[in-house]
């Protein structure tokens, strides 16, 4: 059984349930509530009022290191992409890390692309490989 919000305004507000993160609209949405309906003869206290506004600090600080680390690891793996152009048209011969038991072969290369955050390389014969298993590359003129 779910207990009703303490005032209406409060059921508007998005809950780390709903929306599985608490944003600093959120943030300054409950912050902006608990002023306006706080009890006039037992106010909020102002260290209460500093921790909440270092807490929405810290959130800011927060959100703007998570958008610079989406910005660089795009950037990493778009320079990663381009970095792995040049095996396009070479011969290479690769093998799976367990050497007794797995795979080997070899190939032109035909195109390099990402997915699913990993660098794989296509074959003119078809096969995709992962680049980290590449062990021998050769310039075909």
């Amino acid at each position: 059984m779910q207990s009703k919000p303490a005032h209406p305004y409060y059921a508007q507000v998005p809950t780390f349930e709903d929306k599985n993160e608490l944003g600093r609209d959120a943030f300054l949405k409950i912050l902006v509530a608990q002023l306006r309906y706080q009890d006039p003869l037992n106010p909020m206290e102002d260290r209460d009022f500093i921790a909440q506004t270092a807490q929405f600090s810290s959130l800011e600080q927060l959100l703007a290191l998570n958008q610079m680390m989406r910005q660089f690891t795009t950037f990493q793996l778009e320079q990663t992409l381009s970095h792995h152009a040049h095996l396009i048209g070479k011969k290479v011969y690769w093998q799976t890390e367990d050497r007794a038991q797995g795979e080997s072969g070899e190939g032109y290369v035909t195109a390099v692309f990402l997915k699913n955050g990993e660098l794989l390389a296509e074959l003119d014969n078809g096969q995709t490989i992962a680049i980290k298993t590449i062990y021998r590359l050769e310039d075909p003129r």
